[in-house]
């Protein structure tokens, strides 16, 4: 499974666009994850200092990469963080919804 991201520098309308892509919709919230992580810090110069476990739940998969990407830019606007690492996994649930089991890994800046 491959995933990728581009930002989108020439679109003026936004703080930050970017156009991300996945073999499989978990390959895809992979991409746009990395993009967010990307445009706020540097990963690779980010420690391990604070760690997060989310799970959400959602019937829609747009609604809910919405949700998750917004957890993140929520930690960073209110708490400082930047992120290091994350682990995420998306299954489709018996009760007809989309599951997301997600780690993140990072420090407050």
């Amino acid at each position: 499974m491959s995933h990728s991201f581009r930002f989108l520098d020439d679109i003026a309308t936004a703080d930050l666009a970017f156009d991300a892509s996945g073999d499989s919709l978990q390959e895809l919230f992979h991409g746009a994850t990395c993009a967010v992580i990307e445009a706020m810090a540097d990963p690779s110069t980010v420690g391990f200092t604070w760690r997060k476990s989310v799970e959400r739940r959602e019937e829609d998969p747009a609604e809910l990469l919405f949700d998750w990407l917004s957890d993140l830019v929520y930690w960073k606007d209110a708490d400082g963080v930047v992120f290091s690492t994350f682990k995420l996994t998306i299954t489709y649930g018996d009760d007809g919804s989309w599951h997301l089991k997600g780690e993140l890994c990072g420090e407050i800046g």
